[in-house]
């Protein structure tokens, strides 16, 4: 089950700068946490329409589980992955890349702020 978590402005993420951001996958009743335990995870950013920005993935290190049977990850952001971003609004997902077992499974809108333009 896919979960929506937005990224707003009281999140305070803004370009050029490095981001840790944390994510739980919940089992399909959306309250039991998912043991993610050695799975393989990617973290896609995209503008608003679907054209891919950057990924992550855990095969890279770039996404860590931090408490696999309590389905936590931090999915790593460096500076230099949004230093050419001149929009603000964007779409993000999180998802199982296993063969066999490929899901969504976190989504939603991501708010990127500019201190000067």
């Amino acid at each position: 089950m896919s979960v929506e978590s937005n990224i707003t402005k009281t999140d305070a993420w803004f370009r050029s700068e490095d981001k840790t951001l944390e994510f739980t996958v919940f089992q399909a009743d959306g309250v039991t946490a998912e043991n993610i335990s050695g799975w393989a995870l990617e973290y896609q950013l995209c503008n608003l329409d679907n054209s891919a920005i950057f990924s992550k993935t855990t095969g890279a290190a770039e996404i860590v589980i931090t408490d696999g049977p309590n389905g936590v990850c931090q999915v790593t952001i460096v500076d230099t992955d949004t230093d050419a971003l001149t929009k603000t609004k964007f779409k993000h997902e999180l998802g199982r890349t296993d063969a066999g077992f490929e899901a969504t499974l976190v989504h939603g809108t991501v708010q990127i702020q500019r201190a000067c333009t």
